[in-house]
């Protein structure tokens, strides 16, 4: 009985429950599990709204665009470009307009358009811009024998060294140089402008320009012949000049006879024309009528010194 007895205790304490213990290891764990997911699900949102809090924070602190002070670099660094390299309308803002009085001026064809005159008629016209010339050289009676200034437009791509040195004072690399002749040359100085307010409306002017090249042309385009018969038997003389001399005697062709040959590219003055309008801000001229030479080439505009028929 005292063995039997004795072993009960220990089969009943081998075939209990878990202990204490043991029972409350499972518990503890769900419990650390639990907490630890909710304070994940809460602290979520709080880790949501600092991110936000800092992207803000850093949208605050982002320094501002220059995109405006880069562009008004850009724009200027041309300006300041153009103006050291001298030339052109470039270095027009900077100059003194001359206010003497200048006969002739040059400058650009630009094209023609049409206006309506206070009549209501409309008539056709030349846009010219009238430079602005810059003074390049005065010529005065004592030292040339003469009175002129010399003026320079457009802007050369390549000047040897003796036009730069010539052109220094003036401050500008200057392609084209023309002398215009002046009342007096010591009331200009080098480095002055001359532009459309040397004209006003209602002025007669004698527009020179080197004509379009049409290269070599018959008689009947060149000189505007008739041409021969076209009818009765004739099939070669449509075009054709016809005589050119007379027989034996002289037994040559004359000189200065119209025929066919090179035609166009020549210097050719149309006189009279009335200055509809001029533009001294914009430098342009408005003349009545056409004018020699193609769109942007070289025209020298004069007051005119013979009357309006």
């Amino acid at each position: 009985m005292n063995d039997e007895e004795k072993q009960q205790p220990e089969s009943g304490e081998g075939e209990a429950g878990p202990t204490p213990e043991s029972s409350e290891a499972p518990a503890a764990e769900a419990e650390a599990a639990a907490q630890a997911e909710a304070p994940a699900e809460t602290e979520a949102p709080a880790d949501e709204g600092s991110a936000t809090s800092d992207d803000e924070a850093e949208v605050e602190d982002a320094p501002e665009p220059v995109a405006d002070a880069e562009a008004d670099d850009a724009e200027a660094e041309p300006e300041e470009g153009a103006a050291a390299r001298g030339g052109g309308a470039s270095r027009t803002a900077s100059r003194e307009r001359a206010t003497a009085r200048v006969d002739a001026i040059y400058g650009r064809k630009l094209g023609m358009l049409q206006l309506f005159d206070e009549r209501g008629i409309v008539e056709n016209v030349t846009a010219i811009e009238a430079g602005p010339c810059v003074v390049t050289m005065l010529r005065t009676p004592l030292r040339d024998g003469y009175s002129a200034i010399q003026l320079g437009w457009g802007e050369a791509k390549k000047l040897n060294r003796p036009k730069k040195g010539h052109l220094k004072e003036a401050g500008g690399d200057f392609r084209h140089l023309r002398e215009v002749r002046v009342e007096s040359a010591e009331e200009f100085r080098v480095g002055q402008e001359v532009g459309a307010e040397a004209f006003e409306a209602g002025d007669r002017v004698d527009v020179t320009a080197n004509s379009k090249g049409r290269g070599f042309q018959g008689g009947v385009k060149r000189h505007n012949f008739r041409g021969g018969p076209k009818t009765h038997g004739q099939s070669d003389r449509h075009r054709a000049p016809g005589s050119i001399g007379a027989g034996t005697t002289p037994g040559h062709v004359l000189k200065g006879q119209k025929m066919a040959g090179h035609m166009g590219n020549a210097t050719v003055t149309v006189r009279n024309l009335a200055v509809v309008r001029a533009d001294s801000d914009k430098n342009i001229l408005l003349v009545r009528g056409s004018v020699p030479g193609p769109i942007n080439g070289l025209v020298r505009v004069k007051r005119t010194t013979r009357a309006a028929k």
